[in-house]
């Protein structure tokens, strides 16, 4: 009887993990690259630049596009929220 229990709070734990990292269609989210791929391969029609981010090959962009997440995701690229002072000047974490 316990199992159920805890299968059911680890699901909801992990929900709200999502949610608090998920960004928020057009507000500023931190584009990771997780692989070879770049961040820069989103950068097309809708998606905005808004600069470089804090860790190493990474950028700051805008989108409004609903799709974005999981085109991200399927490029081994990570979108977390964050906002436009995430913008990296001269950080050598960049390098």
């Amino acid at each position: 009887m316990r199992w159920p229990v805890m299968v059911q709070a680890v699901l909801v734990a992990a929900a709200i993990m999502v949610f608090a990292i998920a960004p928020a269609m057009r507000a500023p989210m931190l584009a990771i690259p997780t692989g070879a791929t770049s961040a820069a391969t989103l950068l097309d029609g809708d998606v905005q630049l808004l600069g470089p981010g804090p860790l190493a090959r990474s950028l700051v962009i805008r989108s409004g596009d609903p799709g974005i997440f999981w085109r991200a995701l399927s490029h081994g690229i990570l979108l977390v929220r964050s906002d436009a002072t995430s913008c990296s000047t001269g950080n050598r974490l960049n390098d």
